[in-house]
């Protein structure tokens, strides 16, 4: 398969990011190191420039299909909106009021984990086919990439295979640069030259569980003093009920949003207008390095990138943010027992605060079960 780089003529500006995973590698070439950054190993290079640009714009529950950008922040993207079927002690985004709307985010991904639509279940370049505006939604895309190319057209990565006896526990781990709340699950497809073989419908059938009732934080893999040695624990909250498929396992996102001054449903969250959690943090911030406000919270450092006027951070706070939204949030996955071959392991994380779903994908090779003696 050869894939083609559409080059654009100038540097794209920082993105307001999204999510991405970090490992096992990912075809969007981020890593564990940059976590937090929307960076790769080599910025230069196509791709690495906006390595969590890879999204699913407009998409809302109850609906036939995403729309883009037409979706309004609150409300449905169609005309016959879905029931919320998720429990109230699982929501990442409440107490919200949206004009005379009391609850905006009701038809919004995480609301009903895993029944709104997607446009690829690895994630289009800015997140649908349309151009970007410059209304901070985000829509623009990595570094060389055409905006709405579907991620599953990647040929696999170079160098070593990703390699995962069936029934065997994993490590998987992924990165956000923009809070928007929600859960995420994990989930396996057979790897096919044909596109459309790799269906969310395929991606479904192969839904993995978690192992335990613990994820961990790790900040980038190789700055001192963080690395593998320096995890940090923290209670997973795992949920099998609402979630589509029937019983399927999703975990809720740990890391709350803003919830003081700043509306949760912008941008908006600087120093001032961050000056609570929305639910409790799931670590002290107050012990990491040069951070000032305690807990772990808020919207990362795509709240300085948005480029909406008026919005931009000085580079005291840009740096503030990457170096507190600079982890990875890792967990143990059980791989189903399938036949050995190559598969494509995809991330989607429903979104409440917005009608987004972030998805992006790398490449596993499924072998034979180890046998024990």
């Amino acid at each position: 398969m050869t894939m083609r780089f559409f080059v654009v003529l100038a540097a794209l500006p920082g993105s307001s990011g999204h999510a991405e995973i970090t490992w096992p590698p990912p075809l969007s070439q981020g890593n564990m190191d940059k976590a937090g950054s929307c960076k790769g190993s080599d910025p230069s290079r196509p791709l690495q420039d906006g390595t969590c640009l890879w999204f699913n714009e407009g998409c809302t529950i109850g609906c036939p299909a995403c729309v883009g950008l037409k979706v309004p922040l609150a409300g449905s993207s169609c005309d016959r909106p879905g029931t919320a079927t998720l429990d109230a002690r699982y929501r990442t985004i409440f107490n919200v009021k949206v004009g005379n709307n009391t609850d905006p985010t009701a038809e919004h991904p995480w609301r009903a984990p895993g029944t709104a639509p997607v446009w690829s279940p690895c994630g289009l370049a800015g997140g649908s086919d349309e151009p970007d505006i410059g209304d901070g939604t985000g829509a623009w895309t990595p570094n060389g990439v055409k905006v709405g190319f579907d991620a599953r057209s990647f040929p696999p990565l170079n160098g070593p295979r990703t390699l995962w006896p069936a029934g065997s526990t994993q490590e998987v781990a992924w990165a956000m640069r923009a809070n928007h709340g929600g859960g995420y699950s994990w989930r396996l497809c057979p790897r096919s030259a044909n596109v459309s073989e790799m269906s969310e419908e395929c991606f479904q059938r192969q839904q993995m569980d978690f192992v335990g009732e613990v994820s961990w934080i790790q900040y980038g893999e190789t700055a001192v003093p963080y690395g593998k040695a320096n995890r940090t624990a923290i209670p997973a909250v795992r949920v099998v009920d609402g979630t589509f498929p029937t019983g399927s396992m999703w975990t809720r996102n740990p890391v709350p949003v803003c919830g003081g001054s700043s509306s949760p449903l912008c941008g908006a969250q600087m120093h001032e207008g961050c000056d609570r959690p929305m639910f409790p943090p799931p670590i002290d911030a107050e012990d990491l390095p040069g951070v000032v406000q305690r807990g772990l919270y808020g919207y990362g450092q795509a709240r300085c990138t948005s480029r909406l006027p008026g919005k931009e951070c000085d580079p005291e706070e840009l740096e503030f943010w990457g170096r507190r939204f600079n982890f990875n949030l890792i967990d143990l996955v059980r791989v189903p027992i399938l036949p050995p071959g190559d598969y494509v392991l995809a991330f989607r994380l429903d979104c409440e605060q917005t009608p987004q779903i972030w998805s992006t994908c790398a490449d596993v090779t499924i072998v034979a079960p180890e046998i024990h003696v």
